[in-house]
């Protein structure tokens, strides 16, 4: 019993700031009118894959703002907001899960590569249809 007691709390996230994620293990490439921009895919904390939204907002001519525990990446004249460390986006009055939560480390606000790979996409086609 106190094994699985141990093994419980080390899976807890420590408390403090965040150093810069492990080197990318990828690229998301992302082409408009404008040209392709290639954005790197990191390990997050939790093991999922994550983009730095700095460069997303870039690539998608976003804008990107961080206010207190909130981080704004308004695409087109979407905001999509993020409870950094909640595993969230808020968009559209909807609120849809994702499997890792947005953070910051070393001063750079990170997304899940799903916000990319799916919510992104199923709004955008929404928008335009």
């Amino acid at each position: 019993m106190s094994g699985a007691v141990l093994l419980a709390l080390a899976a807890l996230p420590l408390a403090g700031p965040r150093t810069a994620p492990a080197p990318p293990i990828a690229t998301v490439t992302i082409s408009t009118p404008r040209g392709e921009s290639r954005i790197p895919v990191v390990v997050g904390p939790n093991g999922a894959p994550m983009l730095p939204a700095g460069a997303l907002a870039t690539a998608l001519s976003a804008r990107l703002s961080v206010a207190g525990p909130w981080a704004e990446l308004t695409v087109a004249t979407l905001p999509f907001r993020f409870l950094l460390d909640a595993p969230f986006v808020l968009h559209a009055d909807r609120v849809d899960p994702l499997a890792a939560a947005a953070y910051t480390a070393a001063d750079t606000v990170y997304l899940p590569l799903e916000f990319v790979a799916s919510v992104l996409p199923h709004t955008l086609v929404e928008l335009y249809a």
